[in-house]
């Protein structure tokens, strides 16, 4: 392989072993560096080309304020640590 992608980190992270990439996609509405800001989401796209591929790395506006009413408001056993996670106490 090329590159392996994956998702369900919290963080975005890009390394490279034996020459293969390992690149992680970060949370949505949790940006630990500052570069990654807390109220964006984040996907990439691959752009094929004759000797390889780019990668063009796409924030979008999330709406951070809606997403931790929603945890508020749930009913989900451990909300109080997943609105730590992305830096909300309740």
């Amino acid at each position: 392989y090329d590159e392996v992608i994956q998702g369900h980190v919290h963080f975005g992270y890009v390394h490279e072993r034996e020459g293969v990439r390992f690149r992680t996609l970060r949370a949505v509405g949790m940006g630990y560096a500052e570069h990654e800001p807390k109220d964006m989401a984040y996907y990439i796209i691959l752009h094929e080309k004759t000797d390889g591929y780019d990668v063009e790395e796409v924030y979008v506006l999330y709406d951070r304020k809606a997403m931790i009413e929603h945890i508020v408001n749930s009913d989900m056993p451990d909300k109080s640590k997943i609105s730590r996670f992305v830096g909300q106490q309740i």
